[in-house]
């Protein structure tokens, strides 16, 4: 099963992220959300909101993430990793928040 993460801008003051955490939960009960959300610092953030998988045999599981967070995030897109990580793992990555405080879209 699917086995997710969640990262948020550092600067991020909208609870993008636990509101992401609950859509999760809610479009895919069996799989299992890590409640907390990570804060990243904003540079190392994507422009557009992305699904990182690691291994290929989760490009399917990367993609139905991504048709969830679609409702919120449009732009949301699957992005292979080249990193080693455990079978099943994906992270969610949002988007990094304009020095406005408003998302960049």
């Amino acid at each position: 099963s699917a086995h997710m993460y969640v990262q948020e801008d550092a600067q991020d003051t909208t609870a993008a992220g636990a509101k992401v955490v609950k859509l999760l939960q809610t479009g895919w009960p069996t799989a299992k959300i890590e409640n907390q959300v990570q804060r990243i610092p904003s540079q190392k953030m994507p422009d557009v909101a992305q699904v990182r998988y690691f291994n290929d045999a989760d490009a399917a599981k990367a993609q139905r993430c991504v048709g969830i967070l679609k409702e919120v995030y449009p732009d949301a897109r699957a992005v292979r990793s080249g990193l080693p990580s455990p079978r099943g793992q994906l992270e969610v990555w949002l988007p990094k928040v304009a020095s406005n405080g408003t998302e960049l879209h």
